[in-house]
């Protein structure tokens, strides 16, 4: 059975994407911009997850000015959705090969091209080192090899031979060509749109699948980290700041899930750390900030004291830093639900 496309919601906010799971018998129409605190009384049958984008503890990554997340599903023969997948962090994601990234790397090695260092606990590739001294030739031995992965797409048609590739090899720098195969298997040229075709593919792409914590980080929410939810009337709202999908589901107790690539870890570990850092800036500006009156109305203007700033650590550059950031693509993150267990 493949996944079902069921809708979308979306909502343009930067700052703020608190995105609520819950069961439509503690859904409230009164309160729908306030389902945080619907859940917080009812904790087992909801879950809040913020999805935002600054000033804050917790980060994910939507696209941008526009929070858009797209729903996915398997349905039984009651027309109830048995699985339910939820993308949050893009519309569309790098086009990334069949084949396992893995399989090609250990290609690229059996070819002596680079060299993999492993963890000796997990076997996971932690380093990837080029080969300085390959035989450049053997790339072109490679399963998925072509010349535009390299960047020789116009030259292709004039090598005719090994000595005319050879001959542009040595312009490049074999490691230079080796370096630009390795970043194509990561972050290819091409997109696939998220749809009915493309999701399976896309799922596979995805290394990690963990139970998720929610209700964390999150204003007025108690502190529980709740990884299921009890669906009683069989109906689950799915809501993004007021905008909501209801699908049909069974009832009973169910475990929620994160699925997300190593992308998306990357750029939660390195974010959390930038905005660390900024959020440290600013206090420190906070510090050090005057107001100055200037009409008897009391407009007033912000006057900052830059040499006390400097003299305890203030840099303004290291705020600059997490409003710079890009993510790394392909970025996969979903919320997974299990409606058959």
């Amino acid at each position: 059975m493949n996944y079902s496309y069921i809708g979308e919601i979306k909502h343009r906010d930067s700052s703020s994407c608190m995105f609520c799971i819950l069961d439509k018998k503690i859904f409230n129409e009164k309160h729908k911009y306030s389902l945080d605190i619907c859940i917080n009384k009812n904790p087992s049958n909801g879950i809040v997850l913020n999805f935002a984008y600054k000033n804050t503890k917790f980060i994910t990554f939507s696209d941008g000015w526009l929070n858009r997340f797209k729903f996915f599903g398997k349905q039984n023969n009651k027309g109830e959705f048995e699985e339910l997948l939820i993308s949050t962090t893009h519309m569309d994601v790098k086009d990334l090969p069949l084949q396992n990234i893995d399989d090609q790397l250990d290609e690229l090695e059996k070819f002596g091209l680079i060299k993999l260092i492993r963890n000796k606990k997990n076997n996971k590739i932690e380093t990837i080192k080029t080969n300085e001294n390959a035989d450049i030739l053997n790339i072109r031995k490679l399963s998925h090899f072509s010349y535009k992965k390299i960047g020789f797409e116009e030259e292709a048609s004039d090598i005719k031979g090994d000595d005319q590739f050879l001959l542009l090899a040595a312009q490049e720098g074999a490691e230079n060509i080796i370096k630009k195969y390795i970043k194509n298997i990561y972050d290819p040229d091409t997109t696939a749109e998220l749809n009915e075709n493309s999701i399976e593919r896309i799922i596979k792409i995805a290394n990690f699948k963990n139970k998720i914590y929610t209700n964390k980080f999150i204003p007025r929410i108690s502190k529980l980290q709740n990884k299921s939810i009890e669906i009683k009337s069989g109906k689950l709202i799915c809501d993004l700041i007021g905008e909501n999908l209801e699908i049909n589901v069974p009832c009973g107790i169910f475990p929620i899930y994160e699925i997300y690539d190593q992308s998306y870890k990357d750029n939660v570990e390195i974010e959390t750390i930038l905005l660390k850092q900024r959020l440290k800036m600013e206090s420190k500006l906070r510090r050090f900030t005057k107001l100055i009156y200037v009409s008897d109305d009391k407009d007033y203007l912000e006057q900052w004291d830059y040499e006390k700033l400097e003299a305890h650590g203030w840099e303004h550059d290291k705020m600059r830093e997490h409003s710079n950031f890009k993510t790394k693509s392909p970025n996969i993150h979903f919320i997974y639900i299990d409606f058959r267990n």
